[in-house]
């Protein structure tokens, strides 16, 4: 059987119309060829339209299914459950702060002689920062060394005396015991007065003794404090130059030189430099209490500098293990290594904390989930190709994922996107889509 197109049908009634000859207006009542012409014309135009009609709808091909059950395999999006690593995270601000900082003071009043020292100046530790005149410590000093050397003198006289003093007393003790001794044996040979003359002598000599020894302990006395005055105005004349105490920058300078300064003893000292070690610093975190509990010392940290465009990896290294009354919150410190001096006390950090890290966690995207109350579901293409609904437990979420615990396995289908036209037990086709 033959088959003609559109085109074709159309173009042989148009050639058929050529060869009839025109229709005249003038004409009484219609002719056959004027009703011929006219039934041509019609049949074009329902050819036309019959042809049109035929173009849109189709035929559908032998062994298709029927269109309506085309409609009802609806094609939908599905996903894979993905493993990745997951943590919870906490994201807060922290401020750098110094890993040291001291304001330097006078160890002794005075005026200050020299600064060595200015405003952003690196300094190691034991370099001199200023130089105090005290012209009273070397006065004081002067005079505790002339004491000093005196009492020494003074002592080297009494100790000859002492030995003189005993030397004297020994002769006499030998005497008087002579004579009492020739006394006993022969009572009339020598007068009784001769010996107890002896011995009156030998205790008279004794009394020296006594009291130079007496003597020369005052003046060791007097000499050990002398030369306590000695070395004290030694060390406060070696106060004079003050040292820097650990290595660090200057950040502050408080005192010119002529000033007149005080003893850090007085409550009226005023310090003469502030000193600040930065090339380690202490970032501050307050944590809230809710949080307190989950950051101990170790747990790891992720720092952002936005002000540098930089970011470290880091662990929390210390804790205050107390809470702020005014704010409830905990402060923690990290150690930032900071050798280039690139960041600098007072900058503020973006620190993420991270707990409860899932080295391998079952995951899907959020947008999979359906939450009712405290019940989680998701929607499946099951392996006969229907639609089912999985009660799951959730866990850590990220912005993009949240873990499932249970109700998942690797494998399965997991829809994703509107499911609100979706029916239970509805036959679907899949679509395997990513989901960033």
């Amino acid at each position: 059987m033959l088959r003609y197109d559109e085109d074709s049908i159309k173009k042989l009634l148009r050639y058929l119309l050529l060869l009839m000859p025109p229709l005249d207006p003038t004409a009484a009542a219609p002719s056959p060829r004027r009703d011929l012409r006219l039934e041509l014309g019609l049949l074009l135009a329902a050819l036309a339209c019959g042809c049109s009609a035929s173009s849109q709808t189709g035929s559908a091909p032998p062994g298709d299914p029927p269109p309506a059950a085309a409609e009802r395999a609806e094609i939908v999006a599905v996903v894979a459950p993905d493993r990745q690593a997951l943590a919870r995270t906490l994201v807060l601000t922290g401020e750098l702060k110094a890993y040291q900082s001291v304001e330097v003071h006078a160890r002794v009043a005075g005026y200050i002689r020299r600064m060595y020292v200015d405003v952003g100046d690196s300094v190691k530790a034991g370099a001199p920062l200023a130089e105090i005149e005290v012209p009273e410590l070397a006065n004081e000093l002067t005079g505790a060394e002339a004491t000093g050397q005196q009492l020494e003198a003074e002592i080297g006289r009494m100790e000859r005396e002492l030995d003189r003093a005993k030397s004297e007393a020994k002769l006499a003790e030998v005497l008087a015991s002579r004579l009492e001794s020739v006394q006993q044996k022969e009572p009339g040979l020598i007068a009784r007065q001769e010996s107890d003359e002896a011995s009156l002598k030998y205790e008279t000599a004794l009394s020296r003794v006594r009291t130079a020894e007496a003597a020369l302990g005052v003046a060791r006395q007097r000499a050990a404090a002398a030369r306590a005055l000695t070395a004290r105005s030694e060390t406060m004349l070696e106060f004079r130059k003050i040292a820097a105490p650990f290595s660090g920058v200057v950040t502050h300078r408080f005192a010119d030189p002529g000033a007149m300064v005080r003893a850090a003893t007085s409550s009226a000292s005023q310090p003469i430099v502030r000193l600040a070690q930065i090339d380690r610093l202490r970032l501050v975190v307050p944590i809230p209490e809710e949080n307190a509990a989950a950051v101990q010392v170790g747990t790891p940290v992720e720092v952002s500098f936005a002000a540098v465009s930089k970011t470290v990896p880091g662990r929390v290294s210390r804790r205050s293990n107390e809470l702020r009354r005014s704010t409830s919150t905990m402060d923690v410190e990290i150690d930032i290594p900071n050798p280039d001096r690139s960041l600098l006390p007072g900058m503020y950090a973006d620190v993420t904390f991270s707990f409860d890290n899932r080295a391998s966690a079952l995951t899907v995207p959020v947008q999979a989930v359906t939450l009712r109350g405290d019940k989680s579901s998701v929607f499946v293409v099951d392996s006969g190709g229907q639609v089912a609904e999985r009660d799951v437990h959730i866990g850590l979420a990220t912005e993009t994922h949240i873990e499932v615990t249970a109700g998942l396995e690797d494998g399965d289908s997991v829809i994703v996107g509107d499911r609100s036209r979706l029916e239970i037990g509805q036959k679907v086709q899949t679509k395997v889509v990513t989901v960033g």
